[in-house]
């Protein structure tokens, strides 16, 4: 079982179909031919290029004229009307500063690079608080979109019963009441804080604690959090967004995705510290379209990079691996540079063994991968890496961060190596701000 992945239908538990038209569906054939005219104008210039920030306003105009974008989120993001002068924009410079520039305090030693990966558990807030104590330098975590357009952190489309319970309806009447089972796309933000989702242990973590009565955080909430336990402002952040690329109905689109999330890394001081991820490429292609100041990480594992019968994956914004040369590790590293990504972040894992000592085991993450990623000047993250075997791998293969469900332990085989680690967070403070947080996130939501 694959966690972290791409969103997951969650088989074996029933769960209540989007409505259509409840939200702004993605349509992934139109506007294609915009868009693919923008990833080739990236494959061949600089993320700088005024020609590819050109192609780039007319893609996002042909999403707003067809109802995918709206004009008030192409305002807000500062974009100036269609015809002026791109260099005119509010909050966009000529001379944008790059990402080697923005990350050069050593975000490629393992000092800066360790993730703690909260996605998979039911609470992000306690989770980031046990990361910070065991010493992780970067948050991997999860986003979803409620139906009012709320930014939540979650790491599935839908509300499954062994991640949490009902308590009872928002307001009196509520049809969609019990919301357990219903996609998040289809719930409002006071839906979902009704929901205890922190009263089940996950049976994957045994040592897990419980908080019963906690709610879903919003990121606007883990944010404030951040903040009282790290006031120097040095925690980095791998945010995803959570969107669905094979079945689009099921979650909101990657313009809606991406306007909303950006607008928080805006109005947040962990602007400079957020790299955006997705394993639904398109998200990533709106974002540098948007902001390139962005850096963008391209999730990838063998189901969203292979497809049955050859088709066309369409996780990958509309590319094909055999249209670049070499073999599979060379082609996905091409492609995930094609967009224009800064971080290449492939699954440790291709097989259902996972044990490296066993012949039946299948790394998706190789040597030639993160070498030829490198000659293209991008960073290799994989995920989820829980088997410290693999991590002794990738530290030989010079990978330039793993994220793991257990930085504690990968942090002790680092400083094993002696190889530079970041200083722990205070315990005492950490917990003081999770307490502090946990007050207001146990409170009962208004009815």
């Amino acid at each position: 079982m694959s966690f972290g992945g791409p969103p997951s239908n969650n088989s074996g538990f029933k769960v209540t179909p989007p409505d259509r038209g409840s939200f702004p569906l993605d349509h992934y054939a139109e506007c294609k031919e915009q868009m693919m005219l923008y990833v080739n104008c990236l494959k061949n210039n600089s993320s700088t290029s005024t020609a590819c920030r050109d192609i780039s306003k007319e893609y996002l105009n042909c999403r707003m004229n067809r109802g995918l974008m709206q004009l008030e989120d192409w305002e807000s993001l500062g974009l100036a009307n269609v015809g002026k002068d791109a260099s005119s924009e509010k909050g966009i410079n000529k001379n944008t500063v790059n990402y080697a520039l923005y990350y050069s305090y050593g975000y490629y030693s393992y000092g800066e690079s360790l993730s703690a990966r909260n996605g998979n558990l039911y609470f992000s807030v306690t989770i980031s608080c046990t990361a910070l104590i065991d010493g992780a330098t970067t948050l991997e975590l999860d986003n979803a979109i409620t139906k009012d357009g709320e930014v939540v952190v979650w790491h599935d489309e839908n509300i499954v019963a062994t991640k949490c319970k009902d308590t009872g309806p928002a307001f009196a009447n509520d049809t969609q009441f019990p919301y357990v089972g219903k996609y998040i796309a289809n719930l409002t933000l006071a839906q979902l804080q009704t929901l205890d989702c922190g009263s089940k242990r996950q049976i994957d973590f045994p040592l897990q604690s419980t908080y019963p009565g906690v709610r879903i955080s919003t990121l606007t909430e883990l944010f404030s959090f951040a903040e009282c336990a790290d006031p120097d402002f040095r925690i980095l952040w791998n945010i995803e967004s959570k969107v669905n690329a094979e079945h689009t109905n099921q979650t909101r689109s990657p313009e809606d995705f991406v306007t909303r999330q950006h607008h928080i890394f805006v109005n947040s001081p962990y602007r400079h510290s957020i790299t955006y991820q997705s394993f639904d490429w398109r998200t990533l292609v709106v974002m540098k379209a948007l902001d390139r100041s962005i850096p963008t990480s391209a999730l990838v594992d063998l189901e969203t990079a292979v497809m049955p019968d050859n088709e066309t994956s369409p996780w990958l914004a509309g590319l094909r691996l055999d249209a670049f040369p070499g073999d599979m590790s060379a082609q996905i590293a091409s492609a995930a540079h094609a967009i224009n990504a800064d971080i290449l972040s492939p699954a440790d894992v291709a097989s259902v063994v996972v044990d490296p000592t066993l012949p039946e085991y299948v790394p998706f993450t190789t040597r030639s991968m993160v070498d030829y990623a490198h000659h293209l000047g991008m960073l290799v993250k994989p995920w989820t890496v829980n088997r410290m075997s693999i991590v002794e791998h990738l530290l030989d293969w010079n990978v330039d961060g793993i994220i793991t469900d257990y930085p504690n332990m990968v942090r002790r085989l680092v400083q094993q190596r002696s190889r530079p680690v970041a200083p722990k967070y205070p315990k005492k403070r950490v917990l003081e701000c999770l307490n502090r947080h946990l007050k207001k996130a146990m409170s009962p939501s208004p009815q």
